[in-house]
């Protein structure tokens, strides 16, 4: 008996359906395998213990134990204090009445040990003791709300020290002097409210991030959600850099990105002849970071200073040397160091005191971040540590005061 094509119909249906059923399955089989035999360790790439702070806008957490792992570059633990800080929690009010060290994310130091980052080695081994106010995966703006902040509670630091590394800071900062011009406006401190009154509105918050998650779906959010989720994407992702082989590879077809090739400096700010079309840049992160260096000033009663940092292919030849032949921009005459040096030239001429650090990490000989990110390892920061030491007390006759 012939079959109709309704028959076929539903069977090709039930087909589709086995397939998918059986492609479902393989996904679950292949995701157990993978959080249980090949990568157990999936979840210490997650993304989900690093929160917006309530009150900084910094992406930081209090209290936070969380290691971080990405083969062959680090594998270390990151904690921070009841505040939020990387730094101590018996004794931070004292070390907030001392030295504060601002700045992003080089000066947090995610990727290397607590005990390494340039802050801690300053105190331990050349007794100033500071408060590390740095945090990572926000802008300069955030580091003046943190100041302003403490600033409210009452402290009083004797110098504050901002660091700017090249590979970050370099935006338009127009919106950010005329909030800085205005008063700060904020009431509460994350110690002094009460649990009454914060619970609507982390209530609010919750629910509007869940339907921000929902509705807004962009190709950064999509990654998060994989890499929170998935031991294989996890994997993929970081995991499989323990492989030698496959990490070459894979960064060789260009599904890994090569941080050498980072857009984290315009390309025309590079150039020799004449003047960059970004340069513009410059002249306001100075403008920027002198008009916080007057606030210090003015309203913390404190020295103000800054550490420049130069840009990863300011530092590494080879990085440079890559960066040019996959930007196909071989015939152009192109300067690394420009940008660095129109920087500190014009954060001195606006009266900014700097600790350039190009000549002692290039004096170094030895390669000074990861091999995959720019940021800069532990021997970076010990010599930062070493040259700031030096500095404060030629420049600013301060004195060791370790009372640890």
């Amino acid at each position: 008996m012939p079959t109709s094509s309704s028959d076929t119909n539903r069977m090709n249906t039930g087909r589709i359906f086995g397939w998918l059923l059986y492609a479902l399955v393989a996904m679950v089989a292949i995701e157990l395998c993978f959080r249980l035999i090949v990568f157990p360790d999936w979840r210490i790439v997650s993304q989900v213990p690093f929160k917006v702070h309530p009150i900084y806008g910094t992406f930081q957490k209090s209290n936070l134990n969380v290691r971080r792992y990405n083969p062959p570059n680090y594998d270390v633990i990151n904690r921070t204090n009841s505040r939020g800080f990387r730094d101590r929690e018996q004794g931070f009010a004292a070390d907030l009445n001392s030295i504060w060290i601002s700045g992003l994310s080089n000066s947090y130091g995610g990727f290397v040990e607590d005990t390494a980052i340039y802050a801690k080695v300053l105190e331990d081994r050349f007794g100033y003791r500071n408060a590390l106010l740095a945090s990572e995966g926000h802008t300069l703006s955030n580091q003046v709300s943190v100041m302003r902040h403490l600033h409210q509670q009452g402290y009083k630091p004797g110098i504050v020290v901002l660091e700017l590394t090249l590979d970050n800071v370099l935006r338009s900062y127009q919106e950010s002097i005329e909030i800085l011009k205005s008063p700060v406006q904020i009431s509460k401190s994350v110690d002094s409210a009460q649990a009454s009154e914060r619970a609507p509105a982390n209530l609010v918050r919750r629910v509007r991030k869940i339907y921000s998650d929902l509705v807004h779906l962009d190709f950064i959010s999509i990654k998060s959600r994989f890499i929170n989720n998935s031991a294989v994407y996890a994997w993929l992702k970081v995991g499989v850099n323990a492989i030698p082989a496959f990490r070459a590879y894979t960064l060789r077809l260009g599904l890994r990105a090569d941080a050498a090739v980072s857009e984290s400096v315009p390309i025309d700010m590079l150039e020799t002849d004449g003047t960059g079309a970004h340069d513009y840049l410059i002249t306001e992160l100075a403008d920027y970071t002198a008009l916080i260096g007057g606030w210090v000033r003015a309203n913390l009663r404190a020295d103000f200073a800054v550490i420049l940092i130069p840009s990863s292919r300011h530092l590494n030849a080879d990085w440079f040397a890559r960066y040019v032949r996959a930007k196909g921009v071989s015939g152009r005459k192109l300067d690394p160091a420009r940008p660095y040096r129109l920087l500190k030239s014009a954060l001195k001429d606006r009266h900014v005191p700097v600790l350039g650090m190009a000549e002692p990490l290039q004096n170094a000989s030895q390669f000074l971040n990861f091999p995959d990110d720019g940021h800069l390892n532990a021997e970076g920061h010990a010599i930062i540590a070493r040259n700031l030491a030096r500095w404060l007390a030629a420049r600013f006759n301060l004195k060791p005061i370790n009372d640890s």
